[in-house]
């Protein structure tokens, strides 16, 4: 599969109005560099040869790798550093000098296509409900204080959970 073919998803989704472009690597950080660079109803693939992917970064300028604004682009610039294949051929330890620790190091493993960015393919819902439905009609206004205590409850105890996965109520529960 060669950078531009057809995208079959995008045919597909053709009657809505749609157009997606798609970008397929061995890791995250070259599918996404992949896919800005896809026209719309197309698809790009990078090999995973080590070959590939070196020809696929080399020539991009180095604010096309994740991560590097314009600041971060400048600092490489002033030293002739302008293209991911530039970056590449200097030492890790010249771009920590130049950009400090992280970023140097950062920014060498990118410009290698290395990328030790995981994908979690369950992500955190972005809400959380709780129901319940009565059998038949209850006119009882206890019984419902009693069902939408045990809901309460319910949702608290899984928000209290989805805490840790950065889960924010939208409306706090305020109580009195």
């Amino acid at each position: 599969m060669k950078a531009g073919e057809p995208h079959y998803g995008a045919r597909a989704l053709a009657p809505f109005g749609l157009q997606s472009a798609a970008g397929c690597a061995g890791n995250r950080m070259l599918a996404a560099m992949a896919c800005a660079l896809t026209p719309p109803g197309r698809r790009t693939v990078i090999e995973g040869s080590p070959e590939a992917i070196t020809a696929f970064l080399r020539p991009r300028p180095v604010s096309e790798l994740p991560g590097v604004g314009a600041k971060t682009a400048a600092t490489p610039a002033e030293y002739g550093l302008d293209t991911v294949g530039d970056v590449a051929d200097v030492p890790q330890f010249t771009l920590q000098r130049l950009l400090g620790a992280r970023a140097g190091r950062t920014l060498h493993e990118h410009a290698h296509g290395r990328d030790t960015t995981g994908v979690d393919p369950t992500p955190a819902p972005a809400s959380l409900s709780t129901e319940h439905r009565f059998a038949l009609d209850d006119p009882d206004p206890a019984a419902h204080r009693r069902v939408l205590l045990a809901l309460a409850d319910d949702l608290g105890v899984r928000l209290a959970t989805a805490e840790r996965t950065n889960l924010k109520p939208r409306h706090p529960l305020l109580t009195s």
